[in-house]
Formats: structure tokens, sequence, C-alpha cells
């Protein structure tokens, strides 16, 4: 994972003040992937006919809803896509 680019370490400050913001950002994003999972969660509890709507909702959101017709095994062999925190 990474937070800051070889250029923004070391470079006082201003590199621990973006850290900060970016940590902001990724509590923020997976709160609300959390607040997602759960609701889709509870939907499937109570009978909803589209209870990962939720879930799919966010991942659009955070661009990371998986293309048409790609499968749950290849978006598990795929990982976390690399460069979305960068």
């Amino acid at each position: 994972m990474t937070l800051l680019t070889a250029g923004e370490r070391g470079s006082g400050s201003g590199a621990e003040a973006q850290l900060v913001t970016r940590l902001g950002l990724l509590r923020a994003e997976y709160g609300r992937l959390l607040t997602a999972a759960r609701a889709a969660v509870a939907a499937a509890g109570a009978g909803e006919d589209f209870p990962l709507a939720y879930l799919a909702a966010e991942l659009a959101r955070q661009g990371q809803l998986p293309a048409v017709g790609v499968s749950s095994r290849e978006v598990l062999e795929a990982g976390f896509p690399a460069g979305v925190i960068a």
C-alpha cells in the first residue's frame, strides 16, 4: 500500500499533512464500504429482492465494480487493484 510517493517521503510537514489527508479519505472509503456490506447483509436477512444493490452501488461509486462477465474467481485471482490508493 503506497500512501506517499517517493518524492513526497521525507519532505517534512507537507508530506505528513498529505498522509493524514489520505488516511482520512481511506477511512471514509472503508467506512462507506463497511456500511454498504452491513446493509446488504441486513437486506438479505429481511428478504429484500436485491440485497447486493447497496454493495454494488458503493463499489461503483469507488470505481471498483467488476466488469460485466468477470467471474468471482477472476476477481479473487486479481486481488487488490494496484494503484487504488497511490
